[in-house]
């Protein structure tokens, strides 16, 4: 809404920002970061200490289990959130302080994704009707972080082999669920 003109009070976004960090798992194990290498010869990819914490959301704070499409978009609420009480002009309210704690939060949601990688299934294991809602939230989240990589993994690429592998001859995508039918080419 605000990117097409519509007036949305910072204070929105400070309270979506509250929400979403009070949701995320309080802790989670400890992973290395993994730096992607540039590509040119003898460069390789790299694991740091990055203080990063697998820690993801569930669809509700408190309540149900942690999923890959519900920390996807909580990453990408937080990434828009962000951005807004950055831009045009940083947000009174919001404090360096806050603003190390969302950074942190997104890593730590990254990290989660890296723990719980799959483009097969809604992870952990979740069910095949949010399987491309997951695939979904994963590109927004990416997109959003401006991340190429979730861990070692090319989200895009092995998320558009695996799309491809599963469209159906007629151009639909199988959700699972019966008499749904996902239609392409909206999904990555």
């Amino acid at each position: 809404a605000r990117d097409c003109g519509a007036v949305v009070p910072s204070t929105c976004f400070m309270k979506a920002i509250d929400g979403t960090l009070e949701a995320q798992e309080k802790d989670g194990p400890k992973l290395k970061r993994i730096i992607k290498g540039s590509g040119k010869p003898g460069e390789t990819d790299y694991a740091v200490e990055g203080g990063d914490r697998a820690r993801g959301w569930p669809y509700q704070a408190g309540v149900g289990g942690i999923t890959g499409s519900m920390t996807t978009a909580a990453i990408g609420t937080l990434a828009i959130c962000r951005d807004a009480l950055l831009r045009p002009e940083r947000f009174s309210a919001y404090g360096d302080d806050l603003d190390r704690k969302v950074k942190r939060s997104v890593q730590d949601g990254f990290a989660w994704l890296d723990k719980h990688w799959s483009v097969e299934f809604n992870p952990p294991r979740g069910g095949p009707n949010w399987h491309y809602y997951y695939l979904y939230g994963l590109e927004r989240a990416c997109t959003y972080g401006d991340r190429d990589h979730v861990g070692n993994h090319d989200w895009y690429a092995e998320g558009a082999l695996y799309l491809v592998s599963k469209q159906l001859e007629d151009g639909h995508w199988d959700s699972g669920v019966i008499g749904v039918k996902e239609v392409g080419p909206s999904i990555l």
